[in-house]
């Protein structure tokens, strides 16, 4: 079955959540949004036709792609039926339709949205993670507290299964096994999934924007998180440092770009962000975010293959650094996912 079109419209599809702000995290959702505009904007602006529905559940996928009968879609769905879990399902339903999209497969927005399942990954291919165990609901407290009292402390305890900052507060760095095992039982009586808990790294944090597929996929400039908060605030990205402008995290989490850190290890975390890449089968656009050790050396936080779009946000950023307005950016991106169609249809996997 196909329902695309080569000479249709490029159609923005994104959750229908967004227009309800529904879920914990209503900044980030309304966030999206916000990407969607922008981003019909730019396609606009360069002569593409363009249109943007949201969608539900996976039969109004279906639904919107027979109506629309688009060239290719850029894929903006994070979630399905309010849930986060369900992201991978719509590329899922774009590939059942054989409509060529933006970003990264089914089986990599599956896999990068569990953390711990990722970490397994990256450490299986030899790139420096930042040490860590996951606790589920049905995790036993002796058989946790025999896997976190391994750690080195101060950890951070985050959800395994989220993105966006969600679940991150003042509170997430924790002194001992017993404050994660009480922070990751909080947490997941919140969230859906698991609870990671990692040692922290307290270096400075690097988020690396990169474009393009496979050995042809490079690193835009570094950006450094600069953290000027006030004492007893904990030097990381929180969801009201990301989202809540008013807020004294946001106020005192800004971005400098490009990072001011040396070349050497500019070009160790890029080589490590490119191999992340890759191993988990990004393609398009993504952001791998680290943070360096006191000798300089990166450990992999955390594989993005769906950073925010937003024109005012990081990748973006990075972006401008590299020479590429917004809509050279957008515009980028279609035509990279629109190549892999052409390429993957001459020559089908089998």
């Amino acid at each position: 079955m196909s329902l695309s079109n080569p000479t249709g419209p490029v159609l923005v599809l994104y959750s229908v959540d967004v227009e309800r702000s529904l879920g914990p995290d209503p900044e980030a959702v309304r966030a999206v949004l916000e990407s969607v505009n922008a981003i019909g904007n730019a396609l606009a602006r360069k002569g593409v036709e363009v249109l943007t529905r949201a969608v539900e559940d996976a039969p109004s996928i279906l639904q919107v792609l027979d109506e629309v009968r688009p060239r290719g879609v850029f894929n903006l769905i994070e979630s399905l039926l309010g849930r986060a879990v369900l992201e991978s399902a719509a590329a899922w339903m774009l590939e059942h339709a054989a409509v060529p999209y933006t970003g990264a497969a089914a089986f990599t927005l599956g896999l990068c949205q569990r953390k711990a399942l990722t970490k397994r990954l990256l450490d299986a291919c030899g790139l420096p993670t930042a040490r860590g165990h996951s606790i589920r609901l049905d995790t036993e407290r002796d058989a946790a507290r025999a896997m976190l009292a391994e750690l080195r402390y101060p950890c951070i305890v985050k959800p395994g299964c989220d993105d966006g900052s969600v679940g991150l507060d003042n509170s997430s760095i924790v002194p001992s096994a017993d404050a994660a095992w009480n922070r990751a039982r909080d947490l997941l009586s919140k969230v859906e999934g698991d609870a990671l808990v990692e040692e922290f790294v307290a270096g400075a944090e690097l988020n690396v924007a990169i474009y393009g597929e496979g050995d042809d996929a490079y690193a835009l400039p570094l950006s450094m998180i600069d953290f000027k908060l006030p004492p007893g605030y904990a030097p990381i990205v929180t969801y009201a440092g990301k989202w809540v402008p008013e807020s004294v995290e946001y106020q005192g989490t800004q971005v400098i770009c490009p990072a001011p850190i040396p070349e050497d290890v500019a070009e160790q975390v890029r080589r490590v962000a490119l191999a992340a890449f890759r191993a988990v089968g990004l393609r398009d656009y993504g952001r791998v975010d680290m943070r360096l050790t006191e000798a300089n050396e990166p450990r992999i936080l955390e594989v993005n293959p769906n950073p925010d779009l937003d024109p005012e946000a990081g990748y973006a950023r990075s972006a401008r650094q590299h020479g590429w307005d917004y809509d050279e950016l957008i515009h980028r991106i279609v035509r990279s996912a629109e190549a892999r169609w052409s390429r993957d249809a001459s020559d089908p996997p089998r």
